[in-house]
């Protein structure tokens, strides 16, 4: 989509992991939080599923509580903001 020229949606920390001369990331401030969801069985579950599962529940948990608390646009003097002008 990003090489078609069409608008893209990354998480914040995209922007500063994988700068490009040819992309420009820029903050969307006035968006609401997006959910993600896993899926998994009730019963029989492998311990390592069991793990998976547990810790992506916190991280989602401190992320949110982040984003609550701290919300700050990428510095404009990053990488991540290159515009080609």
């Amino acid at each position: 989509m990003v090489a078609s020229g069409r608008a893209s949606v990354f998480p914040a920390p995209v922007a500063g992991r994988y700068p490009r001369d040819d992309v420009s990331y820029v903050m969307v401030t006035d968006a609401e939080p997006a959910a993600v969801s896993i899926a998994r069985q009730a019963v029989g579950v492998r311990p390592i599923v069991q793990a998976f599962a547990e810790i992506a529940r916190r991280l989602g948990e401190e992320l949110a509580h982040g984003l609550q608390t701290r919300r700050q646009p990428v510095p404009t003097d990053s990488p991540a903001t290159h515009q080609e002008g």
